[in-house]
């Protein structure tokens, strides 16, 4: 079975007539509807090539009811202009919380702003998975997000390294005997940077804790939150940062072969 979202290395396998049968969308306004949300939230989609080789992130930009749609990527972005001369691209993305995967037929590539562009034709047929979930990916050592506490929180005013991160949240790791967190606590008055000139402010609910053994056999554990109240432009922030984070690690993938 799919796990979606996937990262970019996964090989996802065929669509099975399982998969077909219990998330297949077919009705040309739902699709449409789904599209539609898509552009509108300028979320992230994996796309691969059909052989599974050729992969990259970009948006889906523009949407052409019953005629086309438009994927975009960044100029410079060497992984996903290959992707033009696929015959098709397998396309994962996640819209309202729930994995959306559909198969596009490459039409053609231009350039507009700064920004490649691939039209593809109109899918008829999406896989739109039930269970609610967010683009989430793993923060590489040199890509860390760092999480600053309120005044009073402890940890020694020192910021907490983010494992991973998406749109709707993200996931800590804490040394035992430090910080304690509760499931269903609220955090108010976090920051979380981004990059050494790029910081969001949020609030964060705590929704899980599991104990963790952490490298060197020091016992721990992990948080995982969700974001509370996070305004537009925040969320805008947090996507671009997981898109350009997911195209750093393929492309360091690549390089090491």
């Amino acid at each position: 079975m799919i796990r979606f979202p996937v990262p970019l290395d996964a090989d996802l396998g065929p669509i099975s007539e399982d998969d077909l049968r219990r998330y297949a969308v077919r009705t040309p306004r739902a699709i449409e509807a789904i599209f539609t949300a898509a552009c509108t939230q300028r979320q992230p989609v994996a796309l691969r090539g059909a052989d599974n080789n050729r992969r990259a992130v970009g948006e889906l930009s523009m949407v052409r009811p019953d005629e086309a749609l438009i994927l975009s990527g960044e100029d410079d972005d060497i992984e996903f202009m290959p992707l033009a001369s696929q015959d098709e691209i397998d396309c994962v993305m996640v819209v309202d919380r729930v994995t959306v995967r559909f198969l596009a037929k490459v039409r053609s590539l231009r350039i507009s702003d700064g920004r490649l562009l691939i039209e593809t034709e109109w899918p008829h047929l999406v896989l739109r998975r039930q269970r609610r979930e967010n683009f989430r990916m793993a923060l590489a050592q040199g890509r860390a997000a760092m999480l600053h506490l309120p005044e009073g929180a402890t940890m020694d005013g020192h910021p907490l390294k983010v494992l991973d991160l998406s749109g709707g949240g993200l996931c800590l790791q804490l040394p035992e005997g430090g910080l304690e967190l509760v499931v269903g606590d609220v955090v108010r008055g976090c920051r979380l940077e981004l990059s050494p000139v790029e910081s969001v402010s949020l609030s964060l609910v705590v929704r899980s804790r599991e104990r963790w053994t952490l490298p060197g056999g020091e016992q721990g554990a992990r948080y995982g939150c969700a974001f509370d109240n996070v305004s537009p432009h925040a969320e805008q922030l947090i996507r671009r940062y997981v898109i350009h984070a997911e195209r750093q690690t393929l492309r360091a993938r690549m390089r090491q072969g």
